[in-house]
């Protein structure tokens, strides 16, 4: 709550002083000066204004130049608690054991809990500045973990593999998670491909060299004509996978 006043509240001699706002039912001054002899303590003393420890004064104080304008800035410092949830990592390894593709949660995650103490710095009622003093854990914080297969094999006993429907060479991008479902609603993980519908129809199953088995869920602004994109969980694994040639073996 401010309200605006500025009504005299006070004359001495010189110095009148004046209320320029109620702030937090808090009252803050604004003194003139016309001409003076005394010092900021005396000033204050005179116009009947208590100052605080941390209080400031502001303006050019300057016995030269009148009249002076000076206002007075109240400052406070509080301690404020609050309890704060603490989101859980997301840890991604490789494993060699299981087939590209396949996925298996080790450890599911669990957000922590932390009790912080803040410091908080305002000036005539507002905050000005806030910094953690300390930090008290309530609950430790669980990873989430998750092994991704690496083990690129084609299973030449699949009759699938075998007598593919078609086998393509194409360029394979990757993407990750981007907060959005698919083309076709879904919601994007392993074995998702975006592709161009009229290269691989959505909906085909295919498996690529090197990634694993997928199912052609997405479309892409950029894949266009002999171009796929996989999708992977992580920025790493993107980045890893880059751009390469890759054998697609469309499957019956």
């Amino acid at each position: 709550m401010e309200t605006e006043i500025r009504r005299p509240l006070r004359k001495w001699g010189a110095i009148t002083v004046t209320i320029i706002a109620v702030v937090l039912f808090s009252v803050f001054f604004y003194i003139t000066i016309t001409h003076h002899t005394l010092s900021i303590p005396e000033i204050m003393n005179k116009a009947g204004i208590k100052l605080n420890p941390m209080d400031k004064v502001v303006g050019e104080f300057s016995k030269k130049k009148l009249p002076v304008h000076l206002a007075v800035v109240r400052v406070e410092e509080s301690f404020y608690e609050q309890e704060e949830i603490v989101p859980f990592p997301k840890e991604r390894q490789l494993d060699p054991s299981l087939k590209k593709g396949e996925i298996k949660v080790v450890q599911k995650g669990e957000d922590g809990l932390v009790r912080k103490k803040y410091l908080i710095h305002t000036e005539n009622g507002l905050e000005t500045d806030r910094k953690v003093v300390e930090t008290e854990v309530l609950k430790e914080v669980k990873p989430e973990i998750i092994t991704m297969g690496t083990k690129g094999t084609i299973m030449i006993a699949s009759r699938s593999l075998v007598n593919p429907k078609k086998v393509l060479t194409l360029q394979a991008t990757a993407y990750t998670h981007t907060g959005n479902n698919t083309y076709t609603g879904v919601y994007p993980r392993i074995g998702t491909i975006a592709v161009d519908p009229r290269v691989i129809p959505l909906g085909t199953r295919m498996w690529v060299e090197g990634y694993g088995y997928g199912i052609a869920q997405d479309t892409g602004g950029l894949i266009k004509g002999n171009i796929i994109d996989l999708f992977m969980d992580t920025k790493e694994d993107c980045l890893r996978w880059g751009r390469r040639n890759v054998k697609v073996y469309i499957l019956e």
